[in-house]
């Protein structure tokens, strides 16, 4: 049986973290025991963390999930993205073309 060694993830939308829900939804849990089980931290840049923030009165006051999950050390925010680096164009270029 291998290790897991500490590692990162970069999530470029806010999508998995909508889906995911509040603490109390089985599938944030879930990724949350993922995250920690295998020393993940899930990186997502200051966009998506807005965009995770931005609507305050659906979640419990005080409990919104992704500072959480920041405060419980399994996600970070990043600085923006710097999108005229030609790997963080093409990167974001092939996700939207899959989300789409």
């Amino acid at each position: 049986m291998s290790t897991p060694s500490d590692s990162t993830a970069w999530i470029a939308d806010s999508g998995l973290f909508i889906a995911c829900g509040r603490q109390e939804n089985t599938k944030y849990t879930a990724l949350e025991r993922f995250a920690t089980h295998n020393q993940i931290t899930f990186v997502v840049p200051q966009h998506v963390y807005e965009e995770l923030t931005g609507a305050p009165a659906q979640s419990t006051p005080g409990q919104i999930p992704i500072d959480s999950a920041i405060t419980s050390g399994w996600v970070t925010v990043s600085e923006e993205l710097d999108y005229t680096n030609s790997t963080i164009a093409t990167v974001m270029d092939r996700t939207q073309s899959y989300l789409s």
